[in-house]
């Protein structure tokens, strides 16, 4: 009597850990009408109307060099992120190299928003009111709309320490649970 009690409740858990393993590898299909992200329609943040061809080059132009000025500056930021990591897990952690580590990450984030800030006010003075006036509509506060956000804000998992402030993101939900 133990041993079908044991075998049937082995097969009972085989089955249940089949099935559902089985319906999580099951990917769920788009309508067909739904647009697929390619190359060519994949935009950073929504488009504004009516640009003439000379204002998307100088728009393209702004953009790489914010990219380029952003990527020195981005790279220290992680380089003094993983020090404190490291200074805030060493055994006889040093509060005073841990605060100083604190305001140099603080100093290039501002930095880099002071930049942000300068490459949204070059681009307002390239548009016309109709377009300058979509564009402050759609900017969205505190996120830019590079590849670095597009990666924070819920399209693939990351390591986020502000796990409450990260809204929107499936992973934090999901991890959550």
């Amino acid at each position: 009597m133990k041993r079908i009690k044991i075998l049937s409740t082995t097969i009972l858990l085989l089955l249940v850990v089949g099935m559902t393993s089985t319906t999580i590898a099951q990917r769920t299909e788009l309508p067909a009408d739904h647009p697929k992200i390619t190359k060519e329609n994949f935009q950073k943040g929504p488009r504004i109307p009516d640009l003439n061809e000379e204002q998307e080059a100088k728009l393209a132009d702004i953009h790489l060099n914010m990219m380029k000025e952003a990527l020195p500056v981005k790279n220290q930021i992680k380089e003094k992120e993983a020090r404190l990591n490291t200074l805030k897990t060493a055994e006889k952690a040093d509060l005073a190299a841990i605060n100083k580590t604190i305001d140099e990450i603080s100093k290039l984030k501002a930095d880099l928003a002071k930049k942000h800030a300068a490459k949204e006010q070059e681009i307002r003075k390239l548009l016309t009111d109709k377009q300058r006036i979509f564009f402050d509509t759609h900017q969205k506060p505190g996120r830019h709309h590079d590849k670095m956000s597009f990666a924070k804000h819920g399209h693939k998992k990351h390591d986020c320490d502000a796990k409450d402030d990260c809204k929107g993101d499936k992973y934090h939900k999901r991890k959550r649970k």
